[in-house]
């Protein structure tokens, strides 16, 4: 079965090209975590050796929270549990959901190419076992 953690650069450009100059954007997260956080060859400086995946992550959470209001680059919107889909293959199970927004793509990037978010990026690298992350631009109003 084939994992998702980080997005590829061929990805990345469509990102790019495709969101480049819509406004706000939200990154739709679903996650998966390990049983045990597993920080092997992952250079960090507080690993939380013994933990969860899901402790690891909400160490992440707490870190990368810091940052964006520090950075004031986008917002936490929502985050909770979930498990298998309603619609959508039953094959699929998801721990958690994540909604986070930004100001626009590009402060996206800026996030996440930051050297603040190197630092914590390994505690989510740790936490994962599989991920999806989805864009999703503000659409025209429909009524």
């Amino acid at each position: 079965m084939q994992t998702f953690i980080d997005p590829s650069e061929d990805a990345q450009m469509q990102f790019l090209s495709t969101y480049q100059q819509k406004g706000k954007i939200v990154m739709m997260n679903l996650i998966k975590f390990k049983a045990f956080a597993d920080y092997t060859n992952i250079e960090i400086e507080d690993p939380q050796i013994n933990a969860s995946g899901k402790g690891a992550y909400h160490h992440y959470l707490q870190a990368t929270g810091r940052i964006l209001k520090s950075t004031k680059v986008g917002q936490l919107l929502f985050y909770g549990k979930s498990s298998t889909f309603l619609i959508g293959p039953a094959t699929e199970q998801w721990d958690a959901v994540l909604m986070v927004e930004y100001r626009s793509a590009q402060h996206f990037l800026q996030f996440a190419n930051s050297e603040a978010f190197a630092k914590v990026k390994g505690h989510r690298t740790a936490a994962i076992e599989d991920s999806r992350l989805l864009p999703i631009a503000q659409a025209k109003k429909l009524w």
